[in-house]
């Protein structure tokens, strides 16, 4: 249960409260919360604080998350693909090694979301109420590197498409002669 919390801590940093306190209740009061405490300090230390950090794309589908009451689930499946595509290709490139996640994902989801207003615009207002600790000048370098990425994986994927080859003929196998034939062993 303290690995759970741990966990929950980690990957829902704004649930894990609320989970928390039922875990105790879960136990049947086999241990406290102070006894929870204690176990995620010797796991942490055992870990030597490694602890992995909510990834960029956690991050773009948490902040998808909390749009889901105002948009159609069917907009978001493809926004979040969309996104998730994005996210992926910022690790195909160095510049974004040192960039913060949330920077990686809010640029994901702001160019996924490029070609429907009404979604794109949802997203820029909720962002603006989280407040001023957004660099807009970081996610503006990593949204237009994105487009970038995006540019170039599509023509890789048209050449690949266009310079296609067929495959030569393959001979049937009884085009083959058999390694215990007599033509492989004549004395046979």
């Amino acid at each position: 249960s303290a690995s759970l919390h741990l966990a929950m801590k980690v990957h829902f940093p704004n649930k894990w409260k609320d989970i928390g306190k039922l875990i105790p209740d879960l136990s049947q009061g086999d241990f406290a919360i102070g006894d929870l405490v204690g176990m995620e300090m010797e796991i942490v230390k055992s870990l030597t604080w490694l602890l992995n950090p909510a990834t960029a794309r956690c991050i773009s589908v948490h902040m998808l998350s909390l749009l889901e009451m105002e948009i159609p689930a069917s907009v978001l499946n493809k926004v979040a693909s969309a996104a998730i595509f994005f996210v992926e290709l910022s690790v195909c490139d160095y510049s974004f090694v040192t960039m913060k996640k949330s920077a990686i994902s809010i640029a994901s989801l702001l160019n996924a979301t490029e070609r429907d207003i009404d979604v794109h615009l949802r997203i820029k207002k909720a962002l603006n109420e989280i407040g001023c600790r957004i660099d807009w000048y970081e996610i503006s370098f990593a949204r237009e590197r994105l487009w970038a990425l995006h540019k170039q994986t599509c023509l890789a994927s048209s050449r690949r498409s266009s310079t296609s080859f067929s495959m030569p003929d393959i001979p049937k196998t009884e085009d083959f002669p058999s390694p215990r034939s007599s033509h492989h062993f004549p004395g046979m």
